[in-house]
């Protein structure tokens, strides 16, 4: 077996993690303005997210060996997807811009990126998970 580490790259990882952070604010902002534009946040969402997939569906339906593999699923496969999606997908997303409506842009992509500072601190208070100081620097 080959050694992983000898192939890792930390400075494009950091790199990587700072765009997706100015990604993500930028995102949060913008669609924060954006919602508010909209009576109702969860159909924002629904024709936002709806765009995507279908951007998304497409650019993979044009792959061949895509096509062939959503072929072999099932009904099943298919009422699965379907579920995740909605569940784990629209659900979070619409109570995500539904908190955007009700608050300013900068308190949002505030709120947002801090979620794991608050999911550590109810897993220390709460749970009483151990969190040493490499953690907290994290």
């Amino acid at each position: 077996m080959a050694d992983s580490r000898r192939h890792t790259k930390p400075a494009l990882g950091y790199l990587l993690a700072v765009v997706n952070a100015l990604v993500s604010g930028v995102a949060v902002y913008i669609n924060s303005l954006a919602v508010g534009h909209f009576n109702n946040p969860v159909l924002y969402t629904a024709l936002k997210d709806g765009v995507t997939g279908t951007i998304l569906l497409l650019f993979v339906l044009l792959l061949a060996g895509q096509r062939a593999r959503f072929r072999r699923l099932t009904r099943r496969d298919w009422t699965w997807l379907i579920l995740v999606s909605l569940v784990g997908g629209s659900v979070p997303y619409a109570l995500f811009f539904i908190a955007l409506k009700t608050t300013s842009p900068v308190t949002g992509a505030l709120g947002s990126h801090l979620e794991f500072v608050i999911v550590a601190l109810v897993a220390w208070s709460v749970l009483h998970e151990r969190v040493t100081p490499a953690i907290w620097a994290a």
